[in-house]
């Protein structure tokens, strides 16, 4: 889970990967113009909602003798780093795979922006997987963006900011991520005990510089792997017949978040062969054929049905092009 990824990561770290995020929210907090809401953008793996709790923590804290730091030391920002300070609000999906439903903003993220703070220096409010909310969900949250109240600030965190309504991203300060360096995303590789500095490479080029998608074929997570590079050879070479299509939704079973990933998986090889062909257009349709089946199934959609639905659409992306 992206949660645990980014919290086990040394705050440092993600400040000397993310230069950019890291001064613009210094400059922030130094000029004292917090906003009423950020969209922090950027792959999973980055280290978002640890530098939101950064940011939680610089602007409670009290015993900073630097200006937009946190002291890091003392109680409060103790509280905020293990999650229990009373001005700090994680709104996740209520179950594993849900989404975050208009019954949460209504009864979690209005109630604890309209609550005075407990301790005077504001609060913040983050939702973790911001693509998880709702389209209800989203036109709820509008009416806090649009009368923000008090000096709370929500953070949507998210690495489909596509998935957001424009109403919902038009109204936040964007505080972008940046994919890694070869030489900081080594560093990562390494961590997970891959050390071979061509492996490190070719997960580079293959993942497009994702953690989240080098920690899984770090730990061998190669038979979906395989299969979705059959899928994108087939897709690239020749077509998916009904029977073919059938076989690769049963080989993928019923888990939402393994087939999410397969999906993740399968757009990153078909990124590699288009893009270096030049292909842009065809990406771009796989690109919105392989997000909305996401979106789906984060929906509750029927997942086989989705997937099978995904697959034709991928294939008539390509069909022209590479038949």
């Amino acid at each position: 889970m992206q949660q645990t990824a980014d919290l086990s990561m040394k705050t440092e770290t993600i400040i000397q990967e993310q230069p950019l995020a890291h001064r613009m929210l210094t400059g922030i907090l130094k000029r004292g113009s917090v906003s009423p809401a950020y969209l922090f953008t950027g792959t999973e793996g980055l280290g978002k909602l640890a530098m939101a709790k950064w940011f939680a923590r610089a602007l409670f804290c009290n015993q900073s003798q630097t200006a937009g730091e946190p002291c890091e030391t003392c109680s409060v920002c103790r509280q905020v780093q293990a999650g229990v300070h009373p001005d700090l609000h994680l709104i996740e999906p209520q179950s594993q795979g849900g989404s975050i439903s208009i019954g949460q903003v209504r009864d979690d993220i209005r109630p604890a922006v309209a609550r005075r703070t407990y301790q005077g220096q504001g609060k913040i409010l983050v939702v973790p997987q911001a693509h998880l909310l709702t389209v209800q969900a989203q036109n709820a949250l509008l009416k806090t963006l649009e009368d923000p109240q008090g000096e709370s600030s929500l953070i949507l965190i998210s690495s489909q900011p596509e998935s957001l309504l424009p109403t919902v991203r038009s109204r936040c300060v964007r505080v972008p991520f940046k994919s890694l360096s070869l030489e900081a995303y080594a560093r990562r590789l390494e961590k997970m005990g891959v050390d071979d500095p061509q492996r490190q490479r070719d997960l580079y080029e293959t993942t497009a510089a994702d953690v989240q998608l080098a920690s899984h074929l770090a730990k061998e997570d190669t038979a979906q792997w395989e299969l979705m590079e059959k899928v994108a050879e087939r897709l690239l070479r020749s077509s998916l017949p009904p029977p073919m299509i059938s076989e690769i939704a049963d080989r993928l079973g019923s888990k939402r978040e393994e087939i999410k990933r397969a999906l993740a998986y399968l757009l990153v090889l078909l990124r590699k062969r288009l893009l270096k062909e030049g292909n842009w257009r065809e990406f771009a349709s796989c690109v919105n054929a392989v997000s909305g089946t996401i979106e789906a199934i984060d929906a509750n959609a029927n997942i086989r049905l989705t997937l099978e639905v995904c697959l034709v659409q991928l294939q008539s992306s390509l069909y022209r092009k590479y038949n």
